[in-house]
């Protein structure tokens, strides 16, 4: 991760995924932040922001082109030409 408006990094780079990073996401969930990045075509991975520790990884049918996070920590996974929710419990 890296500081927004200088373009710093900040702590260790978090790894976990191969190729390009095409798709990104920011959110809370249970108070903590959490990055989600979708590379390697089809897989989106999970991180803690404070710790650069990985959460989770996804393995998707088809390519993944979008991610968003929902107020409710609900991480949205545009791929193909489906969405996916996946709840964080």
């Amino acid at each position: 991760m890296g500081d927004l408006a200088t373009g710093e990094p900040l702590g260790q780079p978090m790894t976990g995924l191969a190729g390009e990073v095409r798709a990104g996401a920011v959110g809370l969930v249970d108070g903590r932040v959490v990055v989600a990045a979708g590379g390697d075509g089809a897989t989106v991975g999970t991180w803690d922001a404070d710790t650069g520790e990985q959460t989770g990884a996804y393995a998707f049918p088809a390519g993944v082109r979008r991610l968003s996070m929902a107020p409710d920590g609900r991480l949205v996974v545009g791929f193909g030409s489906d969405i996916a929710v996946l709840d964080h419990a």
